[in-house]
């Protein structure tokens, strides 16, 4: 514990000296025209948008941003053979009809949402937009989870074909007493530039921030804080290798060149609108494993209880308070278990013994430690976890497909706390993938930035 917490300093430190870099600054982003349907438009990331979704979204309407950003959904007559080039004409067409149209000045975006969820009544989050200035990890800004470098390919292939953000990555930094978000309440008294309502029911309002006193005091309240990557570590180092690759076609470096930033939208982690769902496991099995096999090597560390009701399991699901140490598992046919770690048996005292405590007390770490790894062969390589292993905060849904046969086993977990994110951040750690659910997602499509050449 104690090595944990000089870590934890160190890295804390690091973080302090170069804050005074860390910024946040104004810019003339790119949006729909607004006679467009913005529902009909605008999605959200790319990494949430399944197979089915893709298509869906990319016959609700011709000028639906899934077809820049995932260009490999379907192909156009006439597109160029290969997609990230066909991304880029299909953004430039864009423009030149005016369904893009780019702000007249630099400023910052407020965007509120308001959404539900589960058995959790209704919550509001507000936030800022503006370009946040790239650095180092550990200088000002600071990860908690592994990335999939086929992702960071295919994004860093995406980019150098466009140039442009098309939605912003998700920072949280510490403000106990809600300075930010009293003021960004006294900049939405006007009316908004852009509001939708997207399929999950979460209401999404943008407003525009071009005062000079308010993008001072922005600006002011942002300066000298530590930011903590929420969603979008691809995307973030993505940004930073695009970074690279300009500056070595570019001859003579202009000053300040936007590929120096990357979109962002930055919250205060203490607002009761951010959010963390858990990230449920849908399993296959990469070996032959029955369940009293799982369950075997489940029970010496976890209590195993048999639920035969999946409505009674459900409603125990939705109980688990962020961080608790339980998961419940679920195969194809029998009853469905819930497990709650014992933390006096001899294999979790080692583990913890062992490993850093803030990634060994994470509910998905003790299900990869002591089910998913000696169990089933399934190691913690993000590109291991991808080929046997998808993600769902929809635990009724894992249940129904994995009842139905489509899975060999589902793992519901319970959220990830923002404590802990924070601990593991601050300690230099990083977490199992997909440790964290935020919801709601960012829209992609609301607001963009070019930052190549246009």
């Amino acid at each position: 514990m104690t090595r944990g917490k000089g870590l934890r300093s160190q890295v804390v430190r690091s973080a302090t000296v170069a804050e005074v870099a860390t910024r946040m600054v104004p810019f003339q982003g790119w949006r729909f025209a607004p006679e467009l349907p913005l529902a009909d438009v605008i999605t959200p990331p790319y990494d949430v948008i399944g197979p089915e979704a893709q298509q869906r979204f990319f016959f609700r309407h011709p000028y639906n941003v899934v077809r820049v950003i995932l260009p490999h959904v379907a192909a156009l007559p006439g597109d160029p053979p290969d997609p990230y080039t066909a991304a880029a004409h299909r953004w430039r067409a864009w423009q030149q009809a005016g369904v893009l149209r780019r702000d007249e000045a630099p400023g910052f975006y407020v965007l509120r949402q308001e959404f539900s969820v589960p058995h959790g009544g209704r919550h509001v989050r507000v936030g800022i937009i503006g370009r946040f200035a790239l650095r180092p990890w550990g200088e000002g800004i600071l990860p908690h989870e592994r990335t999939f470098p086929t992702a960071k390919a295919d994004r860093l292939a995406l980019l150098k074909a466009t140039g442009v953000h098309f939605s912003p990555i998700f920072l949280l930094y510490s403000d106990p007493e809600g300075l930010t978000e009293a003021l960004l309440n006294t900049m939405v008294t006007e009316m908004p530039v852009a509001t939708f309502t997207d399929d999950d029911g979460v209401t999404h309002t943008l407003w525009r921030v071009t005062r000079p006193d308010w993008v001072d005091a922005i600006q002011h309240l942002l300066r000298g804080r530590v930011f903590y990557v929420a969603d979008g570590h691809h995307r973030y180092e993505t940004a930073l290798a695009y970074r690279r690759w300009c500056r070595q076609q570019v001859g003579h470096l202009p000053s300040d060149p936007p590929f120096d930033y990357v979109l962002a939208y930055a919250t205060a982690m203490e607002q009761s609108g951010v959010v963390i769902l858990p990230t449920h496991r849908a399993i296959r099995n990469p070996r032959p494993v029955s369940p009293s096999q799982v369950l075997a090597a489940a029970a010496r560390a976890y209590t195993v209880e048999p639920v035969y009701d999946d409505t009674v399991l459900m409603q125990w699901v939705l109980r688990r308070t962020p961080g608790e140490p339980a998961l419940a598992l679920v195969f194809p046919t029998g009853p469905a278990y819930r497990l709650r770690l014992r933390l006096t048996t001899s294999p979790v005292l080692h583990m913890l013994g062992t490993m850093s405590s803030f990634v060994a007390h994470l509910t998905v770490y003790h299900l990869q430690h002591f089910i998913l790894g000696p169990v089933l062969g399934i190691p913690e390589a993000p590109d291991a976890q991808k080929q046997w292993v998808s993600y769902s905060p929809d635990a009724a849904r894992l249940v129904r497909e994995v009842r139905s046969g489509r899975w060999d086993m589902v793992a519901l977990v319970a959220p990830t706390s923002i404590d802990q994110l924070r601990a593991i951040a601050e300690a230099g750690q990083v977490a199992p993938p997909k440790a964290t659910y935020f919801y709601p997602k960012l829209p992609a499509g609301l607001v963009m930035d070019q930052v190549g050449p246009q």
